[in-house]
């Protein structure tokens, strides 16, 4: 199910992206881009990536390749970056909950889910008082 080969995987890669520049009025200067090549994504203008690692992880979304395993001996979850194995064992089996909202003290996982949180703080104003 899931390709295990990094020579295949980094082969695949050159075919799967395309490299463009574009003036960058910001910086100035010509910069170079990456865009994702995959049908699903040959329309879409969020599919460009400025840095490779970036285009080379989201690439890994589509041909299936999750080198990291979760290191829980049950667990057969796979992830494209060590950060997201990482993240899905302390959420998941620790349950480290280290995001607290400073109104009604509950806790949360991640901080994007606390910064969700947030977002709603009328409504959790509203439960505390």
């Amino acid at each position: 199910m899931y390709a295990t080969d990094d020579t295949v995987v980094d082969a695949c890669f050159r075919w799967c992206y395309t490299i463009g520049t574009e003036f960058n009025k910001a910086a100035q200067k010509q910069s170079k881009y990456f865009k994702c090549s995959f049908e699903e994504c040959a329309d879409s203008a969020q599919r460009i990536f400025m840095r490779k690692s970036a285009v080379d992880s989201h690439v890994r979304t589509h041909i299936g390749y999750r080198p990291y395993k979760c290191e829980v001996d049950v667990c057969e979850a796979r992830f494209v970056r060590k950060h997201d194995r990482d993240r899905h064992t302390q959420t998941t089996h620790k349950n480290e909950k280290s995001f607290e909202c400073a109104d009604c003290k509950q806790n949360f996982a991640r901080s994007d889910a606390l910064l969700r949180h947030r977002a709603k703080r009328d409504a959790c104003k509203a439960r505390i008082g």
